[in-house]
């Protein structure tokens, strides 16, 4: 999908949800493709530029330039040359793998709207806002021939799936037409539409055709009699494209939003136009029943972790979730933003316990007597949980505190920062024991071993290193991709890190052995967590999903995701439900 957002945007159609966003266009985009291997994106726009991405990455390839503002670019059907047309009246032909222009054809007098292939790459049609089509050889780049009939700019032009027919559409004339290729022969005039014609599309039976206007609505034409089956009202605002599912069932109507119908019972199935919450931190709960999210808009899920169903939603304050953890006896939780407040909550109903004047980071101790989280200042701060009283702050980092946890015995504390240190702190006189420096960019999360004898840490410059408490020594370091969280199994056998890559890993912690990847996610993980029993591991991301995972063999056992405009949805390898 393209938009005057500037960017593209990339869609599960089932699942209704945004999976990733190619931002790099400085201006309005007019048209995107997918590669005849579906492997890339092609995108242009007012910006002058055509851009080739990597569909899996979101990364440009290659950017190619030197028309005047474009309004379409098309990849031929075997997916070695690129056409693009635009407000200079040309139509250009690039090699896709080189980026190198090989052609430049010349015969609008106006702005080349629309491009399309035939189907066997040999024939290029284009659609101008000089009211005409015209035919070219797609290997000499001649004029074969030119279709004349409509009254105005003509927005768009399709080849049927045989490559015998084509389909305009006639902008202000209000008209869709049909045409023979061979002949130049017009075969049918479409009239119904009370607006301008933006979008054509055929089936895939070629008898079928659908198209989009500024008038809301999408109609679908029988071709051979050229009559009128039905009319749809799928936009909010006027529909500027339309398509069809390889399957001929479903059709996605593009207007303010996306929407997909049913062909065969004209209802629609659903809108796209939900963007998922990126998930920035996630925790389970002792008993392993619940599963806590939070997200960059500050949004918290409460899930049930074997339904994957989404039992309670907070929605109380703004900003980035930089910490969550249920206490030990699962009773309550806590939730902190970035720039604060600190709040607990009632695990059973939700309701809000008490706020505290904390920021950045936060958690339980071992016995659930206490919390230590960031505060003003870049200072560590003591709670009581139980009263929420400030029992002792103490000056702690140069820049803000990202992570924090208590030694098994709830005697040390450990915290991570902006600061590029890793600080180990006596609780009781809240004296700092140990600073660790062997970091080149800000920590986001670290965290003890089970028996409280090392630290592990991991830092946006590429690595997690595990510490000895007592000497300070680093024990191991392996490099991963902007880590942002860390933690031990039950049984502190392994550790596991996520980051930038999307794919969490478990490590051997005595050796830094790869053990196994949890390959699934589209997008930065930001919190990896262990299960109280070790068995599952539990993952949020910048996908918008929430993924539970078996450790044992690595398989996903479900995905939860939350929408922004409150919608969620539950995905399993079986299926998917609400």
């Amino acid at each position: 999908m393209s938009a005057g957002d500037k960017a593209v945007k990339l869609w599960d159609v089932g699942m209704g949800r945004e999976i990733r966003t190619f931002t790099g266009h400085t201006a309005f985009v007019s048209s995107a493709v997918f590669s005849p291997d579906e492997r890339y994106l092609l995108s242009c726009g007012m910006d002058k530029n055509i851009i080739l991405w990597d569909r899996d990455s979101g990364k440009p390839i290659r950017t190619l330039n030197g028309h005047a503002k474009i309004f379409t670019a098309v990849f031929a059907p075997d997916g070695q040359r690129i056409a693009s047309g635009g407000m200079d009246n040309t139509i250009r032909i690039w090699e896709a793998s080189t980026g190198k222009e090989i052609a430049q054809i010349s015969g609008h007098t106006a702005t080349v709207r629309s491009l399309a292939f035939s189907p066997d790459g040999r024939l290029l049609a284009s659609a101008s806002w000089d009211k005409s089509i015209k035919l070219w050889d797609a290997a000499t780049g001649k004029e074969i021939r030119t279709f004349t009939g409509h009254a105005a700019a003509i927005n768009a032009v399709v080849f049927s799936p045989d490559g015998k027919y084509l389909l305009s559409a006639g902008g202000k004339d209000k008209t869709v037409r049909y045409w023979e290729v061979d002949s130049g022969r017009e075969l049918a005039i479409l009239r119904g539409h009370t607006h301008e014609v933006s979008s054509v599309a055929f089936a895939p039976n070629g008898r079928t055709a659908v198209s989009g206007s500024w008038d809301k609505t999408v109609k679908v034409w029988d071709l051979a009699d050229a009559r009128e089956l039905k009319t749809l009202l799928a936009g909010e605002v006027s529909v500027f494209s339309v398509a069809v599912s390889p399957d001929g069932r479903q059709l996605l109507a593009g207007s303010r939003n996306m929407s997909l119908w049913d062909l065969a019972t004209s209802k629609e199935l659903r809108k796209l136009d939900s963007k998922v919450n990126w998930v920035s931190k996630v925790a389970v709960s002792p008993n392993g029943e619940y599963v806590l999210s939070g997200n960059f808009d500050g949004v918290i899920n409460l899930w049930d972790s074997i339904t994957g169903k989404r039992l309670m939603t907070f929605q109380d304050a703004k900003g980035i979730v930089s910490s969550l953890a249920f206490a030990p006896d699962g009773r309550s939780m806590l939730d902190c933003r970035l720039d604060g407040p600190l709040t607990l909550r009632e695990v059973e109903t939700g309701r809000e316990l008490r706020q505290l004047a904390a920021q950045g980071a936060a958690a339980f101790s071992r016995d659930g007597k206490w919390i230590v989280s960031g505060g003003a200042g870049n200072r560590l701060t003591l709670w009581d949980a139980a009263t929420g009283r400030d029992v002792k702050s103490f000056a702690a980092h140069t820049d803000k505190i990202l992570s924090v946890a208590f030694s098994p015995d709830g005697r040390q504390v450990v915290s991570g920062s902006r600061d590029k240190t890793v600080r180990l702190w006596d609780i009781g006189s809240g004296r700092e024991l140990r600073i660790f420096r062997d970091f080149r960019y800000h920590v986001n999360s670290v965290t003890f071993s089970p028996d409280g004898k090392m630290v592990l840490a991991g830092s946006s410059d590429n690595t997690a290193k595990l510490f000895e408490v007592e000497s300070g020594r680093q024990l191991q370091a392996w490099k991963d991709i902007a880590i942002s969280s860390v933690a031990f199994s039950p049984d502190g056998a392994y550790a596991l890190t996520a980051g930038f890559d999307g794919i969490p890993k478990l490590q051997e912690a005595a050796t830094g052995k790869l053990v196994m990847s949890f390959q699934g996610h589209k997008l930065h993980v930001y919190s990896a967590v262990f299960s109280a029993d070790g068995k599952r591991i539990v993952t949020g991301s910048g996908d918008g999903t929430v993924r539970l995972w078996d450790v044992s063999s690595g398989r996903e056992i479900s995905q939860s995701i939350g929408f922004t405009n409150g919608e969620w949805i539950v995905s399993t390898p079986e299926g998917y439900y609400n």
